[in-house]
């Protein structure tokens, strides 16, 4: 447990990289990371977001998201 806690993390497309398991560990420690009653915010690209580098799709979800490794660019 860190010294002290916040009372608000934003996380701008942090949670979107990596496999699902990884992003749900990320998740729970950083709302460890939280005051009671803190709040976290987090921006992330949706599922439909058009990938343009060449890549491999590594993951997906039932809820149809999907993990890509990319191969290049």
């Amino acid at each position: 447990m860190p010294d002290s806690l916040f009372g608000y993390v934003i996380a701008i497309q942090v949670f979107q990289h990596g496999p699902e398991a990884m992003v749900r560990s990320m998740i729970a420690r950083t709302t460890g990371l939280l005051k009671d009653g803190g709040l976290l915010f987090v921006r992330v690209n949706s599922a439909s977001t058009e990938v343009y580098h060449p890549h491999e799709v590594i993951e997906k979800t039932e809820s149809g998201g999907f993990t890509v490794r990319y191969t290049a660019g």
